[in-house]
């Protein structure tokens, strides 16, 4: 009876064994997370020339504890460079640990990380504010003033060299006072991602935000800025914003001035047609739009009136004996002729030539470089400008 017992007892253990390993593999949870990255043992006149800001960790935990893993911050990568004297790069290894032994290390990339070392360099650079969000409504912001307004800014040459200014992010979570908080300065990239490998000194600012009842709102238009310019012969003959106006919030004595916003850049570089883009504006400090900051502009190019544009094939001259063109891209070449109206208007197909000297091209892709001198044109008239630059002809013998 009692060995029975025993058998019976032994089961209810084993039994209880199983179940409950089975509970907590069915519970296990496994993440995958950005863990920020941390470097470590940097020599002070050193800095990382690359942006290292995450790693991709794989981690498991039971779920009764799951909310741990939640967030990155249970776990944490470290690059330690302590010992590296030399400029150039090098290949560290993360030390990627978690913060409670109830998390597991499943996998981490990448394994192994390629920092650039270079000298560091240091410089003074003003401050902007950044806010997202809104006061409360009724309100608007008025001044934001930051002290100090400028910082020490170090870290890679190629990086301090050309800062403009660097921003101090402000949340607003629907405020109807005036407060004042401290912001941390930092940089960002074109895509709006905080770079790492700067330093900056102080770490903090404090943040003066008035905010003022009475918000007004007004209809304002948009004026355009750009960078470049439109080729000889070429010029803006329609510029066209959609929406046409935004609307704009803030107090009275802010938004009074205020009849149009001034765009991003447009750029007109190597622009020989008609395009679509799309722009943002810059919103004076204290001011909000009601609208998306996303505006689609349509620029509608045209050649200039004492102008006429003519769209020419390639006559082959020079070539070499034995041979012939089978191919040549693009097929046709866009030419902007200047002269008197009247000549202008007479042009054809038929006295404007563009001889194409094929004089040394070998069978096979030639890259042929055009110029004004190819162009044959009536007397009083002469080219502006051209597009392509440059014609590939293929050569196969005949």
């Amino acid at each position: 009876m009692k060995k029975f017992w025993l058998t019976e007892l032994l089961w209810i253990l084993t039994a209880a064994v199983l179940l409950w390993l089975v509970v907590f593999v069915l519970n296990a949870k496994t993440v995958t997370l950005d863990v920020p990255i941390t470097i470590t043992g940097l020599e002070s006149s050193f800095a990382i020339a690359d942006n290292l800001t995450t790693i991709k960790v794989s981690a498991e935990m039971k779920s009764v504890s799951g909310s741990k893993l939640k967030d990155a911050s249970t776990i944490s990568a470290v690059l330690d460079v302590n010992g590296f004297s030399t400029l150039g790069e090098h290949m560290v290894m993360p030390a990627v640990t978690a913060s409670s032994p109830e998390i597991k290390i499943i996998n981490f990339y990448p394994k192994l990380f390629e920092i650039n070392i270079v000298p560091r360099v240091s410089r003074a650079v003003d401050l902007k504010p950044q806010t997202t969000g809104f006061v409360a409504s009724g309100y608007a912001t008025g001044n934001i003033s930051l002290s100090p307004s400028s910082v020490l800014v170090s870290g890679p040459e190629n990086i301090i060299n050309n800062i403009v200014y660097a921003l101090v992010p402000i949340e607003f979570n629907g405020q109807s006072n005036s407060f004042v908080a401290t912001g941390e300065p930092e940089l960002q990239t074109a895509t709006g991602q905080k770079l790492a490998n700067v330093d900056f000194s102080p770490k903090q600012v404090t943040v003066s935000i008035e905010i003022n009842s009475g918000a007004s709102f007004k209809a304002v238009g948009l004026r355009p800025t750009f960078s470049g310019s439109l080729p000889d012969g070429y010029w803006l003959s329609s510029i066209e914003f959609s929406p046409q106006a935004l609307t704009v919030k803030g107090s009275n004595e802010k938004i009074a001035n205020i009849d149009s916003l001034v765009t991003t850049r447009i750029n007109l570089n190597d622009k020989y047609d008609s395009f679509k883009d799309k722009v943002a504006v810059e919103l004076p400090i204290g001011i909000e739009l009601l609208e998306p900051n996303l505006i689609e502009v349509s620029i509608k190019i045209s050649t200039a009136v004492n102008n006429r544009e003519l769209i020419l094939i390639p006559k082959y001259i020079n070539i070499t004996e034995g041979f012939a063109v089978t191919l040549v891209a693009p097929a046709t070449v866009s030419v902007i002729l200047s002269g008197v109206p009247d000549k202008l208007a007479k042009l054809t197909r038929a006295n404007v030539a563009l001889d194409l000297d094929l004089r040394g091209a070998l069978s096979g892709l030639n890259k042929i470089d055009l110029t004004k001198e190819m162009f044959e044109v009536p007397e009083g008239t002469e080219v502006i400008n051209f597009s392509p630059k440059m014609l590939e002809v293929t050569l196969t013998k005949s």
